[in-house]
């Protein structure tokens, strides 16, 4: 690594880690060295042993990853990759293993220096203009750094608030931690051993340009840009000597932390460089930057500390076009450090400009290794440089959301609201000179957190509501019918129109817009509107079945079947049915989508429709008949047997008469009407009874 260098790329399908196939192999085979470069021929020429990368034809394509939501985005890059490597590389990961045998340290970057005193917010953080943000209530809050480098001291107190892993109470590495050194590079005993499962620095590098980008004790050691961030750690160096893998697991790990892509974080810090001494050739790092681009992880990378004469931009990533590239200025009156590295970029024969920006990175405070309260305040170097465009990102993408791992659209607000007042004293009329924005001394100029913000001019649309519709802006810039983000025009008119999709109304605006017509915005500063659409009414259809009458009601009111079966009515209201049965009729029960025979509840978030059945009652049966009087046979019965006879039979006593005769005294002898006879009930049966014997 050279100090304030660069970044990384992983060379196979799988861009962050296994990409890189470090192996020891002999001579080529013969017809093959058309696909080998010479320099890996001539070192392993006579039997010879080198190490070497492997880029595999087969690359995972991710383009559709540019037009996805965050998660959406970090889920669909890891899983690609992670698929194309594990269907690629199969077969090399069988027949090689990894090898380790150059090293490197540090250079550039001033060295340890004591501990200094505590001095308040840093210089280099009120050059940046951060505390104008912290003013606003941003400080980074929901935004998490990862940083790669020589480790991190996470215990120290500017920084151990601010760790992921720690909730306040306990420590979980699992997602916020990852060591890629598994054994010595240098040679030489490493004083955190290998494969930390804790963070651990075993240079302090890494611990200052940690606490340059979040860190803050809560006290008087205000060091860090954006101290509401949250920090995740790779350790990727042995006391500052790396190699593509070791620089390649770091991104790996960063693209899914423990295997899940939602614990990614949104900007990377890369205070390092991979220079030919640690086996990088140019474009060994490039498809690792891209995919975590592609991943919505802005790569800031220092540029290099070997200023100033030109195209020393020279170690990847640092000379990548999706890295975010930084070099080191002073944070008195701005003026470009002799050592910061300038381009243009010859390494890859591109001739790309670089540095993008510079950044204070001259006499930096910050924390260090040496104990938990612990600072140094003599550090120099572009690796001190980038920290603080990485906290200016993390506020900046706290306070507009809408830029959030939106990486072209903020490294162009970053770019055009930088301060080009950079003096440059060495070499200033070379590489192209200073007489142009950008340039390869400075890029677009000094980072400034309170102009990026105040740059932008950004209109957000957002839509709500159950029901659906497109919002479209004059000028053209705006059409969507989930979230969309655009720039337009400082001071420019944007008119925004609402158009509700069928089946649904639009309901109103509400944010920097409102009522219910178009919107009219003056871009004098972001703005962020949300339309509402509702879904349209809902129709209720009641129909009525089988031979009975009945009429079916609704609360509330608008169905009365009878003479209205059908409503429209507003999305999700509640409907209640009653079915009331006619005079001669009864209520069966329902059918479609009302059951059961009691009243029905229906919500309205569709169209709904009821049958309601009838029936009508059994005519009644038919009345008795008529109660008769059959006379019955009375002779021969006593007089009170008689009437019980005839009561019995419905009939009535009628006259009763006596008459001699031979029968028994009292008994009756002579009835009429006859027996038998079918009369009138109650009519009247006579008697004549026995009065027994004359006597002579």
């Amino acid at each position: 690594m050279r100090a304030g260098g660069v970044g990384i790329r992983a060379a196979a399908a799988f861009a962050v880690v296994v990409a890189f196939v470090m192996l020891v192999g002999g001579t080529p085979a013969s017809g093959s060295f058309g696909k080998i470069a010479a320099r890996v021929v001539r070192d392993t020429a006579n039997g010879q042993t080198a190490s070497f990368t492997i880029y595999l034809k087969d690359q995972a394509d991710l383009t559709a990853a540019y037009g996805m939501d965050r998660e959406a985005r970090g889920r669909y890059v890891y899983e690609t990759l992670r698929e194309t490597a594990e269907r690629t590389q199969a077969p090399l990961r069988a027949m090689f293993a990894a090898q380790n045998d150059a090293s490197n340290w540090i250079q550039g970057d001033q060295a340890l220096g004591s501990a200094s005193a505590p001095e308040g917010i840093e210089p280099g953080v009120s050059k940046v203009n951060a505390p104008s943000l912290w003013s606003l209530g941003y400080k980074g809050q929901g935004i998490v750094v990862g940083n790669q480098d020589t480790g991190m001291r996470w215990t120290h107190n500017a920084l151990k608030p601010h760790y992921r892993g720690w909730n306040g109470t306990t420590a979980d590495h699992t997602y916020s931690w990852h060591d890629s050194i598994h054994s010595s590079i240098t040679g030489n005993p490493n004083p955190c051993n290998y494969n930390s499962p804790a963070p651990c620095d075993d240079h302090s590098h890494g611990t200052h340009t940690t606490g340059t980008a979040v860190g803050d004790d809560g006290d008087s050691n205000q060091i860090g840009v954006a101290p509401g961030a949250k920090w995740i750690g790779c350790r990727n160096m042995d006391e500052g000597t790396g190699r593509p893998q070791t620089y390649t697991e770091c991104f790996q790990f960063f693209l899914a932390p423990g295997g899940d892509s939602t614990k990614r974080p949104d900007v990377m810090n890369n205070s390092w460089g991979c220079p030919t001494s640690e086996l990088c050739a140019a474009d060994t790092l490039q498809s690792v930057v891209d995919n975590s681009e592609a991943a919505g992880v802005f790569v800031e990378v220092s540029a290099g500390n070997d200023g100033p004469s030109c195209s020393t931009v020279q170690d990847p990533p640092a000379i990548y076009s999706s890295s975010f590239s930084t070099g080191a200025a002073g944070w008195g009156d701005m003026t470009l450090a002799e050592f910061s590295s300038r381009g243009p970029v010859t390494a890859d024969g591109s001739g790309r400009m670089k540095p993008e920006i510079v950044a204070p990175g001259t006499s930096i405070r910050s924390s260090i290794k040496i104990a938990d309260d612990a600072y140094a305040g003599n550090w120099s170097g572009t690796s001190m440089a980038g920290p603080h465009v990485v906290g200016v990102v993390a506020l900046l993408w706290q306070a507009r959301p809408s830029l959030r791992n939106q990486i072209a659209a903020t490294k162009q607000v970053l770019e055009k609201s930088a301060n080009p007042a950079v003096p440059v004293g060495q070499n200033a009329d070379g590489c192209g000179g200073v007489n142009t924005i950008p340039n390869n001394h400075f890029g677009y100029g000094f980072v400034d957190a309170l102009a990026a913000y105040d740059s932008l001019r950004w209109v957000t649309v957002k839509t709500e509501g159950a029901g659906s519709g497109t919002v479209t802006s004059s000028p053209s810039g705006i059409d969507c019918g989930t979230t969309c983000t655009k720039s337009f025009a400082d001071n420019a008119s944007v008119t925004l129109t609402a158009s509700p999709a069928a089946g649904s109304t639009f309901t109103g605006w509400s944010g920097d817009c409102s009522g219910t017509g178009t919107c009219t915005l003056t871009m004098d500063h972001g703005h962020l509107a949300t339309a509402t659409f509702a879904a349209g009414p809902k129709t209720l259809t009641v129909t009525r079945a089988g031979g009975g009458g009945g009429t079916v009601t609704s609360n509330p009111a608008g169905i009365d079947c009878g003479s209205t079966c059908t409503h429209d009515f507003a999305d999700g209201t509640s409907v209640t049915l009653t079915a009331a049965a006619a005079a001669g009729s009864s209520f069966t029960g329902w059918s479609g989508d009302c059951t059961g025979t009691g009243t029905c509840d229906l919500t309205m978030s569709a169209n709904h429709s009821a049958t309601a059945t009838f029936a009508a009652n059994p005519p009644p049966p038919p009345p008795p008949p008529p109660v008769k009087c059959v006379v019955p046979k009375v002779k021969g019965k006593t007089l009170a047997a008689a009437k019980r006879a005839i009561t019995k039979a419905h009939c009535s006593l009628g006259k009763v008469k006596r008459a001699t005769s031979v029968k028994k005294k009292g008994t009756v002898i002579a009835q009429s009407p006859l027996p038998g006879k079918r009369l009138a009930k109650g009519s009247k049966v006579n008697v004549v009874l026995s009065r027994g014997k004359r006597s002579h």
